[in-house]
């Protein structure tokens, strides 16, 4: 954040509505998106309404890309559509915001995994903490679906799946949920009095989940 800051006030050329712009990345940086949504709506003001008489900021893209995933990490698909219904044709060429839509698309279509991958490959380093957010919005979605289709995992396959850096994050995030995560197995079984569950032959269908990843993973 230090070392965005000081790129920020030294290294960006002063224009009008630079100093949104660099409160906007700021307020990104920082996880604020409430601040984040202030400040990007005035911006917009000179991106909109001066549009004829000020020259385009080289940042506008990066910068409508940020307030897309801003939304689409707080889960406001209806606004993340009606802001890209605003933007032009040429606008939404803009590297920034293709990225955001290719996210938006592999959350609509389930491809977490890609979600997270995509994480660690921001246009820019201001989208890093709304990833962060959407990331984890993604994992819990995937963990979710974990609990409800099977009783237990081996550790590597549920470590794959939520896409965890390593073992230490992975016992975290299962201690967080309340998993019985234990050498090399991971139990999502809870005690209730709920319909005993048909077994889901977990190890073969994990498997040919992973293997279908893969190779769409190559073909990519």
């Amino acid at each position: 954040v230090a070392a965005l800051r000081f790129f920020l006030f030294f290294f960006v050329p002063c224009s009008p509505g630079s100093s949104y712009e660099v409160a906007c990345m700021l307020s990104a940086t920082e996880g604020n998106a409430s601040e984040f949504e202030r400040h990007f709506a005035l911006l917009n003001g000179f991106y909109v309404d001066y549009a004829e008489e000020l020259e385009a900021s080289p940042r506008e893209g990066t910068l409508r890309g940020l307030n897309l995933l801003c939304l689409l990490s707080q889960g406001r698909i209806d606004d993340f559509h009606a802001e890209l219904e605003r933007l032009t044709t040429e606008q939404l060429q803009a590297d920034a915001i293709r990225f955001v839509v290719e996210i938006e698309q592999c959350v609509v279509e389930g491809s977490y995994r890609q979600v997270l991958r995509q994480r660690s490959n921001p246009p820019h380093p201001s989208y890093a903490t709304f990833l962060d957010k959407l990331s984890h919005t993604v994992r819990d979605e995937i963990a979710s679906c974990c609990e409800v289709a099977y009783e237990s995992l081996s550790s590597k396959d549920a470590i794959e799946l939520l896409g965890c850096a390593n073992r230490a994050e992975f016992a975290e995030f299962a201690a967080a949920r309340g998993w019985d995560a234990k050498g090399d197995s991971v139990s999502f079984a809870r005690e209730s009095t709920a319909p005993k569950r048909d077994k889901i032959p977990a190890e073969k269908t994990i498997k040919d989940v992973l293997h279908v990843a893969r190779a769409l993973d190559a073909i990519v």
